[in-house]
């Protein structure tokens, strides 16, 4: 919603189209992801210690109650300045901060009160629901404004409406004790770190998350522009391309959920790779009109449920009762540095990346950015270059847990 504002004020201040309208809404999309991102990743650093020396339910209950007052406050600044402003980013930034703590504790719980057979089937339901959430958002957030006029602020009282059903939900969450009792900032990154170096394969499961969700956002974040720019639709449409992705992730992580029944099925995460590096082979090469569009990301989101499942279970699976907070915020806290270091890169250098190992160059050349598959290109480019993470790199140290 922040980013359609800030869109639709462009369109009627600045009086530019075509590319010059594309490149400017990239600049106030970029802007608003990295007013978000920052905190989000800051924060992250800090999180495991309080999902893992809290009750996880007690940490998603404030965070939901926090989530009420940044609406309250972001109502408050529509209504002081309906074009939105600084207060619409400042309540953006919080928002950052308050995903940071509150997603180590939701995703952690699932272990704490679920039994291991059970586990694809809960991380199944969680991703389903979190991107029916999703979908609702993206796609009433154009025709809310619509509705509203030049009285944005009635929209946020829509999602004051929305976030006190969530906090009302989350004291539903049966009990859970805390994972630990001691252990400060330092203390816990150390757990995180100890965890990874006992395990390769909970290793693996966090790069597989990183890359992941690498992607998605990128693509999340691109489908926008790419639907107001490129495809010309008006604000109630512009949801539609990330709403069909949201279905698919939702259809896509039931399936996976309900199919793997009694065990973490990592067979599914090739599978789905395949399809998702197909859909997006397709959008890069195709650029489809509406209905192509819609039928690839709705693809796109199947093939993912089918990865993100598995893997969200591979890590509460593999992770240490008493430090899974710590190592979820880890994973956030990596994942974000390296999407905001993509972003970075893509706005800093107007779309061209250049890097060098061992005397060898990759290349994205610099020309109009006009589908979704060469932006995620470029990043895929540069994850190449620079060369994945090695496990072992992890640095050595003496503290036991």
């Amino acid at each position: 919603m922040v980013a359609l504002l800030a869109i639709k004020q462009l369109a009627v201040t600045a009086g530019v189209s075509g590319a010059e309208f594309e490149k400017a809404a990239q600049g106030q999309t970029t802007q608003a992801f990295v007013i978000f991102t920052l905190p989000l990743m800051l924060v992250s650093a800090i999180a495991g210690v309080f999902s893992d020396r809290m009750s996880k339910r007690t940490v998603i209950i404030v965070m939901k109650g926090v989530e009420i007052l940044l609406m309250g406050a972001g109502t408050l600044a529509l209504w002081m300045n309906p074009a939105g402003g600084i207060l619409p980013l400042v309540v953006l930034a919080g928002m950052g901060a308050q995903s940071a703590l509150f997603s180590p504790s939701k995703y952690g719980i699932l272990p704490e009160l679920l039994p291991h057979h059970r586990l694809s089937w809960g991380n199944g339901q969680m991703e389903l629901w979190t991107f029916v959430a999703i979908i609702a958002g993206t796609a009433i957030a154009g025709p809310l404004l619509d509705l509203a006029g030049s009285s944005p602020w009635l929209a946020g009282l829509v999602l004051c409406l929305f976030s006190g059903i969530g906090f009302a939900a989350s004291l539903l969450i049966p009990p859970v004790p805390r994972a630990r009792t001691t252990g400060g900032i330092r203390e816990t990154w150390y757990a995180a770190l100890e965890a990874l170096r006992a395990d390769k394969t909970l290793v693996l499961g966090v790069l597989g998350s990183i890359a992941f969700w690498t992607v998605a956002s990128l693509v999340g974040q691109d489908v926008l522009i790419y639907a107001k720019a490129v495809l010309h639709l008006s604000d109630t449409l512009a949801g539609f391309p990330l709403a069909a992705f949201g279905v698919g992730v939702g259809v896509g992580a039931l399936l996976a959920g309900t199919i793997s029944a009694t065990k973490v099925e990592l067979g599914f995460i090739p599978l789905g790779g395949f399809g998702i590096i197909a859909c997006l082979l397709l959008l890069g090469t195709a650029s489809p009109q509406l209905g192509g569009t819609l039928i690839a990301m709705a693809c796109l989101g199947l093939s993912s449920g089918f990865v993100v499942v598995p893997l969200n279970a591979l890590i509460q699976w593999k992770s240490p009762p008493d430090r899974r907070g710590a190592v979820s915020a880890f994973a956030t806290t990596g994942l974000w540095r390296r999407v905001g270091r993509l972003y970075w890169i893509r706005s800093a250098v107007g779309y061209r990346i250049q890097c060098q190992r061992d005397l060898h160059y990759c290349r994205v050349g610099q020309r109009p950015v006009n589908n979704l598959g060469s932006v995620v290109a470029a990043g895929n480019v540069h994850s190449v270059c620079t060369g994945p993470i090695d496990p072992h790199a992890l640095p050595a140290h003496d503290h036991r847990t």
